[in-house]
């Protein structure tokens, strides 16, 4: 089995993909490696210089890597991101993005770290799978060094992808609200676990109750019982050891602290601290986010309450409440926050906070202290 598999694009390939994705190849980083020729299957993958690469909001690249059961990236960031790593099927195609529940993100903030991910806790798993690299956010996110894991050469990859599954982590993602992880007992059938678990339980229970009737001393001592508690032990027990890592183990966090961890992307979460850190509490608020996100603006009309706001998609025309009531004018705005908008900030309204020219809060210039006003007429 290959160690690379190597598709001869070049970065900043045109879009192949849906919105705003877009399929790279990172063609100078494949190197020879057969690790089933080794007794160690772990590799540090030499690299000519650290990987550069420029995100603008949504981007996805390929690593040309081939077998590899977990991926170390070491990287340094001048932004905010959501950092994920996938495996990317042979027989994909284009617009292909990762089962919604087994995306493994990572959030990472400005400077230099490392992150971890185990790509056989996923769906599309498999020893010919590619590795693509998912980064939402916008600055540079620089690779400084690569350490694959590679399957062993006597590793049976339906076993390793089962037992994977099976134990794969609990997240809180944006499917949480209505459903969870699904586990599955066999991962080549999709055979559901809880499934599984419901048919042993249900004749297990019919075997105690038939043993129960047929005994006087079992009866006494309740089977039926015994093997309930055991069936809901094991259930309970496999639910909390996969959702170890979702709680919070911390007694207190104060709310910025909060809204700064846990949102899907980081650098929502950076200018959601900001702008209730800038903008008082009687403000009113004009909201404008990217064309296709209904998200965005709305919950950053949440996280502003009891504030005045009124958000809209595309950055033009009349700014709504949450539910479309209580419309905003921009002549009566005070604050204005762009959270990925292609349109400029109204006339008369100045930056006061930027993560970057696509993220930023900007008020109104005649409400800005008399310095702020007379250097944004310089």
């Amino acid at each position: 089995m290959p160690g690379i598999l190597v598709a001869q694009l070049p970065l900043g390939a045109p879009s192949q993909g849906e919105g705003d994705m877009k399929y790279a190849t990172i063609a100078w980083l494949a190197v020879a490696l057969t690790p089933g020729a080794v007794s160690s299957t772990e590799k540090n993958l030499p690299f000519e210089r650290p990987v550069e690469l420029d995100v603008r909001h949504w981007d996805m690249f390929a690593l040309p890597i081939q077998g590899a059961r977990r991926i170390r990236l070491s990287y340094e960031a001048t932004g905010y991101f959501s950092v994920e790593c996938a495996p990317f099927p042979a027989n994909a195609e284009p617009g292909w993005q990762p089962t919604v529940f087994f995306r493994q993100e990572v959030a990472v903030c400005p400077g230099r770290g490392s992150c971890m991910f185990d790509l056989r806790r996923t769906i599309d798993w498999e020893p010919p799978a590619q590795v693509m690299l998912i980064l939402r956010g916008t600055g540079r996110f620089i690779i400084r060094g690569i350490v694959a894991d590679f399957l062993e050469s006597k590793a049976d990859p339906v076993a390793e992808k089962r037992w994977a599954l099976f134990w794969v982590p609990e997240r809180v993602r944006h499917t949480t609200i209505n459903t969870v992880t699904p586990v599955f007992w066999n991962a080549t059938t999709l055979f559901p676990w809880t499934r599984f678990w419901g048919i042993v339980t249900t004749v297990a229970l019919m075997v105690a109750a038939a043993a129960a009737a047929l005994s006087k001393r079992l009866r006494q001592a309740s089977p039926v019982a015994v093997v309930a508690c055991a069936s809901l032990l094991v259930y309970q027990s496999h639910w909390l050891v996969r959702s170890w890592d979702m709680f919070h183990k911390r007694l207190w966090m104060s709310t910025e602290e909060k809204i700064r961890r846990n949102y899907f992307e980081p650098e929502f979460g950076e200018i959601a601290v900001k702008a209730r850190e800038l903008i008082p509490e009687r403000a009113t608020v004009l909201i404008a986010g990217h064309p296709r996100d209904w998200y965005a603006p709305q919950c950053l009309a949440f996280n502003l309450a009891s504030r005045r706001c009124g958000y809209s998609p595309d950055g033009t025309g009349r700014f709504l409440g949450i539910g479309g009531y209580s419309a905003v004018t921009v002549t009566e705005a005070d604050y204005y926050i762009c959270y990925y908008s292609d349109k400029p900030e109204p006339l008369g309204f100045k930056r006061i906070f930027e993560l970057h020219p696509q993220v930023y809060i900007a008020q109104r210039s005649d409400k800005l202290p008399t310095s702020e006003v007379a250097h944004s007429t310089d």
